[in-house]
């Protein structure tokens, strides 16, 4: 186990030095009826402990349903988010504890740039969050990193032409991802 964790930990740091062309704070859009959707936590580098969210549009007020923790959740947790239908769109938001306590919402435009989308393929997105106020921000986006895999493709031209071929760092995190997740589940 030892070995994943030390690979991920190396892709993460690659992830953040190859910077994409990230996409800020714009819900994921959902094409398809019955898509599936999996989040898998990555990493965090964070001084601050925060937790994330998926958003949640009907209760206002509600950051959502808690997914991770930044400092307690382990590479490799994954939750399941569920089944979602053609229209839907996914937002997160993403509460700071400690440090500058503050709660950023993915579909508040003043905190849109808190939340990187990285566009790996069609069914793969990799979430980053920026925890610190752009003000003061080192702007790393890595204070949590999820994976959110989907089992039908995004909708749209721009989930596909955005980022045709993902930077090699957003491939490190996805293929950490891929080996922490299977080495648990055997």
């Amino acid at each position: 186990m030892l070995k994943p964790l030390a690979f991920l930990v190396a892709a993460a740091a690659a992830s953040s030095a190859a910077r994409a062309e990230f996409i800020f704070g714009t819900p994921l859009p959902i094409a398809q009826n019955a898509t599936q959707v999996t989040a898998t936590f990555v990493t965090a580098k964070a001084d601050w402990t925060g937790i994330l969210f998926l958003g949640n549009n009907q209760t206002s007020g509600s950051l959502g349903t808690i997914l991770f923790n930044n400092h307690a959740s382990r590479a490799g947790d994954t939750r399941v988010l569920g089944t979602f239908n053609s229209g839907d769109q996914l937002f997160f938001n993403y509460r700071v504890m400690t440090g500058l306590r503050n709660d950023w919402r993915m579909s508040k435009p003043s905190d849109a740039l808190q939340f990187a989308l990285d566009y790996v393929s069609t069914t793969r997105v990799v979430l980053r969050v920026e925890d610190m106020p752009m003000s003061i921000s080192d702007r790393d986006y890595d204070d949590c990193v999820v994976v959110l895999s989907f089992s039908k493709p995004l909708g749209g031209e721009t989930t596909t032409t955005e980022n045709t071929l993902p930077t090699p760092g957003a491939m490190a995190v996805l293929a950490a991802a891929g080996l922490v997740s299977g080495r648990r589940r055997r």
